[in-house]
């Protein structure tokens, strides 16, 4: 910590700390207080106060009661009780708390001093690496945009706050109103197929898509659809591929696009040199100018999640897309455990900002059996997507007598969490690699 920080004692409320613990001793329904207002052992300034409510929330686990021979015990178990000052100090934290104490207005005064402290730390760190120089301005501001975003979000508020039924029918009725009025066939922002947002009424917002396929089936192509779709209607997009460059990526929208054939595309020296000048001025006035925002590469989840708050923070981004979730950096041993990690911070910082995320997913090879369509338990790596998931597609392609796909196939809407399931009859243009419906 830089000089001029310590020299000043740190923000922080001793006495609250002091009766936030000695409530708990007194009254076991002040735990349930704490814990429903998400107070945690690091908002406690002082290590023994951080060590004395961190062993108070193992009792509670442990199912047992919080009084002061119990926790005295539990530190004692964890040679942690002369650290906090021994059994002495820790029965002089109920002195002077009411027999039936509130500790509501407690919680807000340590949670709040921990914000502050939080803060300076931040704000330290980052002054001390624009002293050093060693990154650009630009990236330190990458580095601290979301980091303050995560300290914004962990204000303190009443959980039952505005939770009454007529607070939550009204918020309900205003978004049944949203939809009576909506035009068109997506009441949320569009697929890219009609029969599709019909089905569906479109990607609304909180709500978490997947679309599963395996290789060669399409899923990064349908993906790149509904991002292009939504950019021409001018809505702000923001696309992750974790297997592609931003180059790669843009060559991929020129097919989509039209721009030239997918080999002419890979191969420019096969236009003649009147299209190629066209097909570049075509290129950049037709993708060049979309509201679409582009991070391609393998990263982290937690980098992707945090640059999407970022985006939607500062641009106003309505929609992500993230190709493809399994090849997403996560915490966890096996894999099972890193694909439900990953899909775990998607849906909070959909729960959190409300832009939906539309996420392609690799499944089983179970699903290259032709014979058979693609179902919910076919997607790889963890069962948490099909528990995250609001809408879940799996697409489905006939092969031909070489085990090829062939340009027809099905979108199988396989859940739709507020809406019937089904599937869609679709053609798979090669050239220009989008889907269209087709008749049943």
């Amino acid at each position: 910590m830089p000089a001029e920080t310590r020299e000043r004692l740190l923000p922080a409320n001793l006495e609250a700390e002091r009766s936030i613990l000695g409530a708990i001793l007194l009254d076991a329904f002040a735990f349930t207080e704490a814990d429903c207002l998400k107070l945690l052992p690091e908002h406690f300034s002082l290590d023994s106060h951080r060590r004395i409510y961190a062993r108070m929330r193992k009792l509670n686990v442990l199912g047992q009661p919080i009084d002061l021979v119990a926790l005295c015990e539990q530190l004692d178990r964890g040679k942690e009780l002369e650290a906090v000052g021994g059994r002495a100090y820790v029965s002089s934290l109920t002195d002077g708390v009411p027999r039936r104490p509130s500790i509501e207005n407690h919680i807000r005064l340590v949670r709040e001093k921990a914000l502050q402290r939080q803060i300076i730390y931040l704000t330290d760190t980052i002054r001390e690496a624009a002293w050093e120089e060693a990154d650009s301005p630009a990236e330190l501001l990458d580095v601290m945009e979301p980091k303050v975003s995560q300290l914004r979000e962990t204000g303190v508020a009443d959980p039952w706050h505005r939770l009454t039924a007529e607070d939550c029918m009204r918020k309900a009725l205003r978004a049944w109103d949203e939809v009576r009025l909506a035009g068109g066939n997506a009441v949320g922002l569009t697929t890219g197929l009609l029969p599709l947002d019909v089905l569906t009424t479109g990607i609304r917002k909180h709500e978490y898509w997947v679309i599963g396929a395996r290789p060669r089936m399409g899923k990064t192509s349908l993906l790149m659809q509904i991002a292009l779709a939504n950019a021409r209607q001018g809505r702000r997009v923001a696309m992750f591929s974790m297997e592609m460059n931003d180059i790669q990526l843009m060559l991929r929208c020129m097919e989509h696009a039209g721009i030239a054939k997918p080999w002419q595309v890979r191969d420019c020296r096969l236009l003649e040199e009147a299209a190629y000048q066209a097909a570049r001025a075509s290129a950049m006035q037709r993708i060049g100018t979309l509201p679409l925002w582009v991070r391609a590469g393998r990263r982290s989840i937690a980098d992707a999640c945090a640059e999407a708050r970022l985006a939607i923070r500062k641009y106003g981004v309505e929609l992500v897309l993230l190709d493809y979730l399994q090849l997403a950096d996560a915490p966890g041993k096996l894999d099972y455990e890193k694909v439900s990690a990953a899909s775990t911070a998607i849906d909070k910082v959909i729960d959190k900002t409300g832009v939906p995320w539309v996420v392609s997913a690799q499944l089983n090879r179970e699903a290259d059996d032709p014979q058979r369509w693609p179902r919910l338990s076919d997607l790889r790596g963890s069962g948490q997507i099909e528990q995250d998931a609001d809408v879940v597609i799996l697409i489905h392609r006939e092969a031909n007598q070489h085990g090829e796909p062939t340009e027809t196939g099905q979108l199988i809407l396989a859940k739709q969490r507020e809406g019937p399931g089904g599937h869609e009859p679709v053609i798979f243009d090669d050239h220009t690699k989008q889907f269209a419906a087709r008749g049943r």
